[in-house]
């Protein structure tokens, strides 16, 4: 393939959204494609939180009997919290990403920044005011130029159903669960999904310029189907590029 072609593509493709979409299935079926079609090389990253040092305080908080960081009511835990992982996730950024890209690698990463900032309000600060923080407006800054993010999404209903009929370790607490637990959990999802979409539309109206955003609904959808349609938009990306 010659170079001209190469550059076409995007050099970082990134797939966002909950548990249970299909975003692991997706992308290790572009990896093939690219690899065995396009004769490009990958390197799949995954980022999501806390890391390093803010990983090492949440087991602290884990071992002292919380589930999360016991920040809800503390306007200075929480920016500290938030700048302290926002620090070690740039660090995982450079070496993750940026590192193989300037060897020339396509960069496909299962979760990026998006999910990072979707998992530290849902899970962490429980604060929808630090979604526009400057310190994740900075991490969005951070996706590099010459991307395709792609959010994968689905009815919370059917997420809870797949990630039942997956069996994981991580799900088995959602296998026979109580109806009150159950309810909890799919509000928790539909939480998730609108953090997503407002940073979704946030990355339209910011960086329309650099960065193509899509929103992909796979309720209903064969992991096929899904899959062509994410040929198509790299398709469409190539054109636009032309």
């Amino acid at each position: 393939m010659n170079m001209q072609y190469k550059r076409r593509l995007p050099r970082f493709i990134a797939f966002c959204g909950p548990d249970g979409v299909g975003k692991t299935t997706q992308l290790l079926l572009l990896q093939y494609y690219l690899e065995t079609y396009e004769k490009v090389h990958t390197k799949i990253c995954w980022i999501r939180t806390p890391h390093l040092l803010a990983w090492i305080l949440f087991k602290l908080w884990n071992a002292l009997g919380y589930r999360a960081p016991p920040i809800k009511g503390n306007k200075l835990s929480k920016a500290v919290w938030i700048i302290l992982d926002s620090a070690n996730v740039v660090l995982k950024i450079f070496f993750s990403t940026y590192i193989f890209l300037l060897l020339g690698y396509i960069v496909l990463a299962e979760r990026y920044v998006v999910d990072t900032i979707v998992t530290n309000i849902a899970y962490f600060t429980k604060d929808w005011n630090t979604l526009k923080s400057r310190a994740y407006l900075f991490l969005l800054r951070l996706i590099p130029d010459n991307s395709l993010i792609i959010y994968l999404d689905a009815n919370e209903r059917i997420i809870f159903n797949r990630r039942v009929r997956r069996r994981a370790k991580v799900d088995m607490h959602l296998v026979n669960c109580s109806i009150r637990r159950r309810v909890r959990i799919l509000q928790g999802i539909r939480e998730q999904r609108i953090l997503y979409k407002l940073l979704i539309n946030i990355l339209r109206q910011a960086y329309q310029r650099r960065i193509s955003v899509y929103h992909i609904d796979t309720s209903y959808l064969e992991k096929f189907e899904v899959f062509r349609i994410i040929i198509s938009l790299i398709g469409g990306y190539r054109r636009d590029e032309t």
